[in-house]
């Protein structure tokens, strides 16, 4: 117990202070007594002069060892380093010229006999290491500011380095996974894992792969495009792993934005073809219906002029009756004809003001009852009551709604009838048409109010018309600001409902007054 420790509790052995001293420096260093003898070699003394420790422990350096062409000493004063190259002999008997430098160190430092602290340096290795050290602090600086996540993985998929990108892209502190086997779905969603597996994850990660392309996950779950690169390596003569993982999400979305454009190009495309082919048909539909009723109208004159004297009144007024149903048929389609290109033009201005609802609604019935009455047609009015006296809108542009809607409903209508409706509510006012004519197919409600779209239109096609009324309408009540709704199975007949918001006529006067 003696021997183990001084009165002060420090380390009765002379030399452990000193070989503590020794093996904290990064350089060669010895240290011998005041007899010359070795007391402490580190690792480094070990590697440049090539005599291990135990070999130099309690031997002098020159007359025991030859390493030292004479015993080192230090000529300076108490404290002054001294410094020299000398020719010292290696553990193979080579000679190498190296730098000493030589410093006493007092026993209040070594907390035992005073000592000579002898360090030796190779100049040529020091350079080496001086460029290392530069390269070091150069890759370092560039691993704590490269953007991309940069890692390293040992054999059995442990993390062993990761840069701080790694917290900035995935969201996870590197020092928490380092030393740990990574777990692939704190970083991966499923359906990347089961891509993974599918292309043989145990391969690819042991022979690794180049830019593949990755649905990424943070610690807080959201997901990201990254592309990653696996290379096998050895470090510190160890398999291992080293990955980057660059978050594209950028790229990817400028990629898909491209992608999302090209196809509305297509779309467009496919729109201006669908266009010009439906303004083929159009024309071709307008021909018929231009050259059908004037042709009626020709031959009726024909015949009136020709025969008038040999036929009875009652012949002369259907051939009259024969004349009109389809002069005033050419007239729609003509009327179509202007109201569709002063849309075009944006030449219809609203200009509301009010006007008597009941008596509106009862006048737009009675113009297109004849026809109705024509075919056996009924057209009933479903006007409450409570409806307002007075509302304000464009007149005008609401009767040319109304009577599209109401042709449309004659036009396609074989029995039964139709009926008139508004109703008032929420200052909104809905004027509904309903037919019992033979509806129209679901997939076909988004593509009646296109210009020149009907739901046949084939040249065989049973019922007439260019296609312009709907489209026309759709037009008109949007530039008086509503709407208009359709609901519609096929057999069960067809429901359109203007939709305009109305504001008390009271209040529009007064704003018209200000003005």
């Amino acid at each position: 117990m003696g021997r183990s420790q001084n009165r002060s509790g420090g380390t009765a052995d002379p030399c452990a202070r000193l070989q503590a001293l020794a093996d904290a420096c990064d350089c060669a260093v010895l240290a011998c007594l005041a007899d010359g003898k070795v007391a402490a070699a580190n690792g480094e003394a070990e590697r440049l002069l090539g005599w291990t420790r135990h070999e130099m422990l309690g031997r002098r350096l020159a007359s025991d060892l030859a390493i030292f062409p004479e015993e080192p000493s230090h000529p300076g004063g108490a404290h002054a380093p001294s410094e020299e190259r000398l020719p010292l002999k290696l553990r193979d008997g080579n000679r190498r010229t190296l730098t000493v430098r030589i410093a006493p160190l007092a026993p209040e430092v070594s907390r035992g006999p005073a000592a000579l602290w002898i360090g030796i340096r190779d100049p040529e290795t020091e350079g080496l290491k001086e460029r290392l050290r530069d390269l070091n602090g150069q890759l370092r600086v560039f691993l704590d500011h490269a953007t991309d996540v940069i890692f390293r993985l040992d054999a059995r998929g442990r993390l062993t380095f990761a840069n701080p990108a790694t917290r900035t892209v995935l969201g996870h502190d590197p020092g928490q996974w380092i030393g740990r086997e990574l777990e692939l779905e704190q970083f991966l969603p499923p359906e990347e894992i089961h891509r993974l597996n599918l292309a043989g994850a145990v391969r690819l990660l042991r022979e690794g792969f180049k830019n593949r392309l990755l649905r990424v996950r943070r610690k807080d779950g959201s997901t990201f495009w990254g592309l990653l690169t696996l290379a096998p390596t050895r470090y510190r003569n160890r398999r291992s792993l080293l990955g980057i993982l660059r978050d594209v999400s950028e790229f990817y979305q400028t990629r898909e934005a491209l992608v999302q454009q090209h196809l509305e190009l297509q779309q467009t495309v496919a729109q201006l073809e669908e266009a010009g082919r439906l303004q083929e048909q159009f024309v071709a539909n307008v021909t018929h219906e231009l050259r059908t009723p004037v042709t009626a109208i020709l031959i009726a004159c024909e015949v009136l002029q020709r025969d008038l004297s040999q036929h009875s009144r009652h012949e002369e007024e259907r051939h009259i009756a024969l004349i009109h149903r389809n002069a005033t048929a050419l007239l729609s389609t003509i009327n179509g004809l202007l109201d569709l290109a002063k849309l075009k033009r944006n030449a219809f201005l609203p200009r509301p003001r009010p006007f008597p609802l009941r008596a509106f609604l009862e006048g737009a019935a009675e113009e297109v009852e004849p026809l109705f009455a024509q075919k056996g047609l009924t057209l009933n009015r479903d006007f409450p009551s409570d409806l307002p006296e007075q509302v304000s809108s464009d007149p005008e542009l609401l009767h040319k709604v109304l009577i599209n809607l109401l042709s449309n409903a004659f036009k396609f209508t074989r029995e039964g009838g139709a009926v008139l409706s508004a109703r008032c509510k929420d200052r909104l006012l809905r004027v509904s048409v309903a037919d019992s004519g033979p509806g129209i197919p679901r997939d076909q409600l988004g593509l009646i109010f296109q210009e020149f779209r009907q739901v046949d239109g084939s040249d065989s096609r049973i019922y007439p018309g260019s296609g312009l009324g709907l489209a026309i309408a759709d037009r008109l009540t949007r530039l008086l600001g509503g709407s208009i709704e359709v609901t519609s199975s096929p057999g069960e007949g067809s429901l359109f409902t203007v939709v305009l918001p109305l504001e008390p006529v009271a209040r529009k006067r007064r704003a018209l007054e200000s003005a």
